[in-house]
């Protein structure tokens, strides 16, 4: 993975996009932790398992589900009721998330199902954050008295990931080289690829990755918001049909996607949707330029690290 010698792809392409228009067949189905009581919200998909974080009595818990059995993940050393744990991502047998201590400083973790291993950046000082992973590779972000900085952990060693000229940059999905967040500068919030130290600008909304598909969440979370599917040419939005105050997007594994939806008290549940028929992606060809989507949405993923 190429994180130097960062370039910018030349050009630029407006994409397709159509706004409400169907992404083939939609099966959604809720997989609420059985152990929820104040809600659950599903964000990293592999195959058919699911991680994501449930709240109850006692705070926040992370949970792993296999399509059959729900296993609560709580990291040792969180103190739940200033935030617990939240399962964030998963690729293979590794989990990462991040959990909160009794002084409210958030630490990224890479759980492998029996060990659970801090990732705290070193040049943190205000808090780690880790959200996806792809094999043994982690991408999350950190907080220093600066702001928000990316950042990718591979074998033992943090290395910084800003979008140039950035005043922030926080990475939320991995797949393969391919690695999606979002950066903020004086216009605002947007979404961005980077594609083996090639960056392009992506609709504001996007924030996970498998292969060329990509996932996010427009609108303001539980308030009006809806999914968004970019296949790499075309920008479709969707809604859980129980989603009656908004649909959240947050994971995708082929053509499988998990979020939450919002009822009508404002609760969120966990939901997994499959989409029948994927259609074929086009070539990114981002070393060759730059794609720039019309933003018509605000991103609202930061409040992972709420």
């Amino acid at each position: 993975m190429t994180l130097k010698n960062i370039t910018f792809g030349a050009g630029a392409l407006v994409a397709l996009m159509f706004f409400g228009s169907p992404c083939a067949a939609q099966i959604f189905t809720t997989i609420e932790d059985p152990l929820a009581t104040t809600g659950s919200e599903a964000f990293g998909i592999d195959g058919q398992n699911v991680v994501g974080f449930y709240g109850d009595g006692s705070g926040i818990h992370g949970f792993f589900y296999n399509g059959s059995t729900y296993t609560t993940l709580d990291d040792p050393s969180a103190y739940t009721p200033y935030g617990g744990t939240k399962a964030t991502g998963i690729s293979g047998g590794n989990i990462v998330g991040f959990y909160r201590t009794s002084d409210v400083i958030g630490h990224g973790f890479l759980y492998n199902g029996s060990t659970y291993l801090a990732l705290d950046d070193p040049l943190a000082t205000q808090g780690t954050y880790a959200f996806g992973v792809s094999g043994n590779t982690v991408v999350g972000v950190y907080l220093d008295a600066t702001g928000n900085h990316g950042f990718v952990y591979q074998g033992g060693i943090y290395t910084t990931l800003d979008y140039p000229s950035a005043t922030g940059t926080e990475l939320f999905g991995i797949s393969g080289n391919s690695l999606v967040g979002t950066f903020s500068d004086a216009s605002g919030t947007h979404s961005f690829i980077d594609q083996s130290g090639v960056f392009s600008t992506l609709s504001s909304g996007l924030g996970a990755i498998s292969g060329n598909n990509l996932v996010g969440t427009g609108g303001n979370s539980g308030v009006n918001s809806f999914g968004i599917f970019f296949d790499g040419t075309t920008l479709t939005t969707f809604n859980n049909p129980l989603g009656v105050r908004g649909t959240d997007a947050y994971g995708i594994s082929g053509n499988t996607i998990v979020g939450g939806y919002y009822d009508s008290g404002g609760v969120v549940h966990a939901y997994e949707m499959t989409i029948d028929a994927v259609p074929e992606p086009s070539s990114w060809a981002l070393s060759a330029f730059a794609m720039v989507l019309l933003s018509l949405m605000v991103w609202r993923r930061g409040k992972r690290a709420a």
